[in-house]
């Protein structure tokens, strides 16, 4: 009886020995293994370069002047809040995954992705003004649309592929999300671009974008500056003849009864057809 205790000991030993073996080899079979998170590493590089920089034109469109005013400001934050999310959670399924597909040594088959720092904050226009442009605002919804659903995608093909490396898909849902808010932002900034329709226009530089304002003051215009110096500069021309002082040879003043200082086509009736002051008969 002695002589079995050590054999029975011997049968439960490697009994147990086996099942250990066994439960590893079945959590190997789980694991996914460098190869496979090369191939995931590549993937999400991809998706990054691709996703990582989608609001480039967004951010250029509000600083040509698309929004302006508080409204413009907060929403200007949210984008780069939602820029700042995108970029970390890019960067972090990088990591990971890149922390398997190395486990043997290997290098990584792909460089990290390079996604840019967020753009600095929107800047205030003068006086507390408050408009935009409509044809721009167009185009940022329309940019706002595009970049949501881009973002909607790239945060399911992202979770799918941290998900086969039993990995976690939180970075994968930040980008879906993101890609939502994009999407209702639309509502707003649809009805806002309707408000600015319905106001009247500045006047606008040829070649400039047309710009409305809704509330609080505008910029001076230029035009308006050139129209005031254009009148300083008749007034004087009034006083050229009283003085004394040779006048303009373009509009000297001709005797009583010729007419021709009223003509359109002198010098003189030109500027007077074009608004502005126009000079009496003697």
């Amino acid at each position: 009886m002695r002589a079995a205790v050590p054999y029975t000991r011997a049968i439960r030993s490697s009994s147990e020995s086996m099942n250990t073996h066994r439960s590893r080899s079945t959590a190997l079979k789980g694991m996914a293994t460098p190869e496979e998170a090369q191939l995931m590493l590549v993937t999400i590089a991809r998706l990054a370069d691709e996703q990582g920089n989608a609001l480039d034109r967004t951010f250029q469109l509000f600083g040509d002047g698309a929004l302006l005013g508080p409204g413009a400001t907060q929403m200007h934050e949210g984008l780069v809040e939602r820029h700042v999310t995108v970029r970390q959670a890019f960067l972090r399924a990088f990591d990971a995954v890149e922390q398997l597909a190395t486990a043997e040594g290997n290098p990584p088959r792909v460089d990290a992705p390079h996604i840019r720092q967020p753009p600095a904050a929107l800047t205030p226009p003068p006086g507390g003004y408050v408009g935009g442009s409509p044809a721009l605002m167009q185009a940022l919804d329309a940019e706002f649309g595009r970049v949501g659903r881009d973002w909607q995608e790239a945060g399911r093909q992202l979770s799918g592929a941290l998900s086969r490396l039993d990995l976690g898909t939180t970075a994968g849902q930040a980008i879906t999300l993101a890609g939502s808010w994009l999407i209702d932002q639309r509502s707003d900034l649809q009805r806002r671009r309707a408000k600015l329709l319905e106001t009247p226009a500045e006047p606008a530089m040829e070649g400039t974008q047309t710009v409305s304002g809704t509330v609080g003051p505008a910029p001076a215009p230029v035009l308006g500056m050139i129209s005031t110096l254009l009148d300083v500069r008749s007034s004087f021309e009034d006083l050229v003849p009283s003085l004394g002082l040779p006048g303009n040879s373009e509009c000297t003043r001709l005797p009583s009864g010729t007419g021709e200082h009223s003509s359109e086509n002198s010098p003189c009736g030109r500027r007077a057809a074009h608004g502005r002051r126009a000079r009496p008969a003697a």
